[in-house]
């Protein structure tokens, strides 16, 4: 961003810009949209968008981070809901229900699929940061109350190589127009995948 906004009133100038330019690209799609586009969305001059906004490419990375918190919040909200239901559960029936519902929460939203159908020419780095520190820290809290069950030995390499995979898979997944696997076949995969390096059994990962 150009300007950061400190003041209530600038803050709420980018929420509606941001709002616009998501309302925007579901409509244009994301190669046509322009920000002449986004400001007549969101009521105001083109001006007014630059002082925050140095780019189009400014403001979608921008709002792919926003939407990247916002799913995290989400998320949590979820988790914290059904903790009971989900400490009961085997690692298998949590990573494949975690699976699943990332899955079915991204496809159900154009903004989420349209954003992905483009994400190699994005600027996600910040948004992927935000998503793998999230999503350590919950399996962290996970592994430490199943500790008996789940001794795993160097869970920070472990949680660092499978939580990035996962997330380039999804986000390629959903991406395509075509993959060579069904859902299904993805989801039993990658939980078997998941499953087989954190069983750990307390062996050490040799570097």
């Amino acid at each position: 961003m150009r300007k950061q906004p400190r003041q209530q009133r600038s803050r709420e100038m980018v929420d509606r810009i941001l709002d616009a330019t998501g309302r925007c690209i579901v409509e244009h799609g994301l190669e046509r949209v322009t920000t002449n586009h986004i400001a007549d969305a969101a009521g105001i001059n083109i001006a007014s968008l630059y002082q925050y906004f140095a780019d189009k490419d400014d403001l979608v990375a921008t709002l792919v981070e926003k939407l990247s918190r916002d799913a995290t919040r989400q998320v949590s909200e979820n988790f914290a809901r059904r903790r009971a239901e989900i400490d009961e559960r085997d690692l298998r029936q949590v990573t494949r229900s975690g699976l699943r519902l990332s899955i079915a929460f991204l496809r159900s939203n154009a903004l989420h699929l349209e954003l992905l159908r483009h994400w190699q020419r994005l600027h996600v780095e910040g948004a992927m940061n935000h998503l793998e520190s999230y999503f350590t820290e919950y399996c962290r809290e996970y592994f430490a109350r199943h500790f008996r069950e789940y001794p795993v030995a160097d869970l920070r390499v472990r949680l660092y190589v499978l939580i990035n995979s996962v997330l380039l898979l999804i986000v390629r997944y959903l991406g395509s127009e075509t993959t060579p696997v069904s859902e299904e076949e993805l989801l039993e995969a990658v939980t078997e995948m998941m499953v087989r390096l954190m069983e750990g059994n307390g062996v050490t990962v040799h570097r």
